[in-house]
């Protein structure tokens, strides 16, 4: 007679037991007897002579079984995770190193278009000069002097100091960015985000643009 639980090895709609299924987790080697018994309801002696009828084997699934056990602890192997743990940190940092690469190389571009700027500045500094001349003719005010110095010589050398320094100071930030000094030290998959923002203000000291703390 089944016990309580028959209904786990019976499809619904059914009155007999789920014997596939049954088989299926005895040829696992998993379950003996007793336990496909209790896990399914059905008696020892039905469970048997299914056995005997059908020509069940201990085996046949087993050894599947034992390659999914041992792909499990592979997968959860401590060493495996470090070494997952170590290739996402490196390819976050490889993001970091590329984005610096970026900001650099658009801060040298920008620096060197502001040279440009300059120049043709330069070459057209007659004419603005006689364009300040007509805009303030009538001028009581000392606007002309000042418009005028802006224009010297003087405005455009601290003008040109600074863009140098700026040139110098992104130049050094893509080299740094792209290790192109060959620190013998460093590792430039070492380099985290910390590492750079911390480069980037040192440079930006040594250059004379970082405010005062």
């Amino acid at each position: 007679m089944a016990r309580d639980g028959t209904n786990r090895g019976r499809p619904k709609g059914s009155g007999r037991f789920d014997w596939t299924r049954i088989r299926s987790d005895y040829e696992t080697g998993t379950f003996s007897v007793p336990m496909l018994a209790e896990k399914y309801g059905a008696s020892r002696q039905a469970i048997h002579r299914h056995m005997a009828e059908e020509g069940w084997t201990i085996g046949s699934s087993s050894k599947a079984v034992a390659n999914r056990t041992r792909e499990k602890v592979i997968f959860t192997d401590p060493k495996v995770a470090r070494e997952d743990a170590i290739e996402a940190a490196a390819t976050a940092n490889a993001r970091i190193i590329r984005e610096h690469q970026r900001v650099a190389g658009r801060g040298r571009d920008l620096a060197l278009r502001l040279l440009q700027e300059l120049e043709e500045t330069t070459g057209h500094l007659p004419t603005l000069e006689e364009l300040v001349e007509i805009a303030t003719t009538e001028d009581k005010t000392g606007l002309r002097a000042k418009l005028i110095a802006r224009l010297g010589t003087g405005s455009r050398a601290v003008a040109m100091r600074d863009i140098a320094t700026a040139v110098k100071t992104w130049v050094d930030v893509e080299r740094t960015a792209f290790n192109l000094d060959g620190e013998k030290e460093d590792d430039l998959g070492k380099w985290t985000d910390e590492r750079i923002a911390a480069r980037l203000a040192e440079l930006l000291r040594k250059a004379g643009a970082a405010p005062a703390a």
